[in-house]
């Protein structure tokens, strides 16, 4: 029986797919929310917190949140799903 044949083989090959996927959507998360906890520059801020630059910058801030958010839930679940695999 060669090696492709064997559904072992297959599956050990799956679970490693599945680890290595999510650890890069781990390192992807870390990147995302690293960039979405960034403080407002100096230049840009003003004391009313309305400036259209302000409300650009907290809008950009929060979709890399909610991404980084996203690439973890997906990272964490593709690890949990090679782990359960028979």
């Amino acid at each position: 029986m060669t090696r492709v044949q064997d559904p072992c083989y297959c599956c050990e090959a799956m679970k490693t797919v599945l680890n290595a996927l999510g650890l890069l959507s781990g390192l992807l998360s870390a990147v995302c929310l690293y960039f979405g906890t960034l403080g407002m520059p100096w230049v840009t801020q003003s004391w009313s917190g309305n400036t259209p630059a302000e409300q650009t910058f907290q809008r950009q801030r929060r979709r890399w949140s909610v991404a980084g958010f996203v690439l973890l839930a997906l990272g964490f679940a593709l690890q949990l799903i090679a782990l359960l695999q028979p």
